[in-house]
């Protein structure tokens, strides 16, 4: 039915594209609901942001993504995907780190949403390990994961004017059990982590990390990444 898919095209396109001044009042008002949801559920994925830029700031931005990126599936916390690399197009203005503190918030509601698998209780150092689907690993050139813990709700008070060393950062977001978790990584884990998911095995990252750093807690380091749910037990 040639003319079904035609309406249907032209009235999905009528939601994100400004109507025509004759479109009927109720379209506009359909419309606009569609559009407050959507703000809504971006709200909903991205609360540190809001926080740090507030809801008027927010909305605007929301509602720009929304125009052009609006949702293709009906699971609408799968929504959103696109914001962090949308947010970047404010580097120019000095924000850039606005965009990086989108991606910490959308690794935690990816790690929220992930599926469950029972993760490694013990390694096998002759063994590539897999990494956990609710883990992320996130680097970052600036103190991103000090700000978005600084004003992630529900933090008691809006501190962004907390000015933290700018430095490079890096974190692990996971789900060990029914609650996602954000670690810290410092540059021997960053390193162990980095090496484990380009395909070497848990005793291959170890020797390359105590051939640059001897003096590396490498015990310490892998009982951190295992508390932390890094990684998943192989399929049986």
């Amino acid at each position: 039915m040639p003319e079904l898919a035609d309406f249907q095209d032209r009235f999905a396109a009528s939601l994100t594209d400004d109507p025509p001044p004759d479109a009927p009042a109720g379209l506009k008002v359909y419309r606009n609901t569609i559009a407050q949801g959507l703000i809504e559920v971006l709200a909903g994925a991205y609360p540190t942001v809001q926080r740090l830029m507030g809801e008027a700031w927010f909305a605007a931005e929301a509602l720009a993504f929304a125009r052009v990126h609006p949702p293709v599936s009906p699971v609408l916390a799968d929504y959103g995907e696109g914001f962090p690399l949308f947010l970047h197009r404010i580097t120019a203005e000095g924000r850039g780190w606005i965009a990086e503190v989108a991606r910490l918030d959308r690794a935690w509601t990816e790690a929220h949403i992930a599926a469950d698998a029972e993760p490694l209780a013990e390694p096998d150092f002759d063994q590539v390990p897999t990494l956990h689907p609710a883990a992320r690993l996130l680097a970052f050139g600036l103190p991103a994961v000090t700000l978005w813990r600084l004003n992630r709700p529900p933090a008691p008070v809006l501190a962004k004017a907390i000015q933290p060393d700018w430095v490079p950062q890096a974190c692990l977001v996971s789900r060990p059990a029914d609650e996602v978790i954000v670690t810290d990584l410092d540059e021997d884990a960053l390193a162990f982590l980095t090496a484990c998911l380009a395909g070497a095995t848990f005793g291959e990252a170890a020797v390359a990390l105590l051939e640059q750093h001897p003096d590396a807690d490498l015990a310490g380091l892998v009982a951190r990444l295992l508390a932390a749910g890094a990684f998943a037990e192989p399929a049986r």
